[in-house]
């Protein structure tokens, strides 16, 4: 799940990852399967 208010750069996004609103994932970058990423934690 990549949230719409995400700005995510890259398509190396692993299976099952969540990413909420307001993250920035640059390009280039790995995201493992069932990560997640938010931007107040």
């Amino acid at each position: 799940m990549i949230h719409k208010l995400s700005d995510v750069q890259s398509n190396n996004i692993g299976e099952s990852a969540r990413i909420w609103q307001f993250c920035v994932v640059l390009a280039g970058a790995k995201i493992g399967k069932n990560c997640n990423i938010c931007a107040n934690n």
